[in-house]
């Protein structure tokens, strides 16, 4: 699972690095950046569950929001194409908090 984090690590990074001719870019690579952050701190062993929360629920929210843009020509639409990568972020969080909870249970079984 930690080896699954670095990928998704570089893969959102990489995500981050292609933002820089997007007007609004520097927004959505701080996006990127941040999901990039928790996933490599948990591939360091690092507790991150309640940033991997409020990333998740802020995450989720936006997915929520960009929604209604999400139409059969989605690639297309910008605002689409950021829904799912709000998206994308968003179960990367979900699943940093579901391997933070089955290690915990680990440890508390011991």
């Amino acid at each position: 699972m930690r080896a699954l984090f670095f990928i998704l690590t570089l893969v959102l990074v990489s995500f981050a690095a292609v933002q820089y001719n997007d007007p609004d870019g520097w927004l959505w690579a701080l996006t990127y950046l941040y999901a990039a952050s928790v996933l490599f701190l948990t591939f360091l062993k690092r507790n991150t569950a309640w940033l991997a929360w409020l990333g998740a629920s802020g995450f989720l929210t936006g997915f929520f929001y960009l929604m209604p843009t999400i139409q059969t020509n989605w690639i297309e639409i910008e605002t689409a194409r950021e829904a799912f990568g709000l998206l994308i972020c968003a179960i990367c969080m979900l699943l940093v908090n579901l391997y933070l909870r089955l290690q915990n249970r680990e440890k508390n079984l011991e």
